[in-house]
């Protein structure tokens, strides 16, 4: 998939209502943490918090890995206020 299609996905401008189709564009880019931390806020929303928390957990440990602290802090956040 080229880069330019994660770069609209992370925009906004492309929207998936497919669990299935939105995991596959983060198979195809696993270590992006803000692709990670989206998936993981549209499996909150689809109602698979347990799913989510996994997400959560990896983006904020590529964030953190980054030097992004913040991003890391919010994520991990996120992750505990599903657990």
């Amino acid at each position: 998939m080229p880069k330019a299609i994660l770069e609209h996905i992370l925009e906004g401008p492309i929207a998936s209502d497919s669990v299935e189709a939105f995991g596959s564009v983060v198979k195809e880019f696993p270590e992006d943490p803000e692709l990670l931390k989206l998936f993981a806020d549209f499996l909150t929303a689809k109602g698979k918090g347990p799913f989510a928390a996994q997400h959560y957990s990896k983006a904020s440990e590529l964030f953190l890995s980054s030097g992004r602290r913040l991003h890391a802090v919010v994520a991990k956040m996120l992750e505990w206020r599903i657990e």
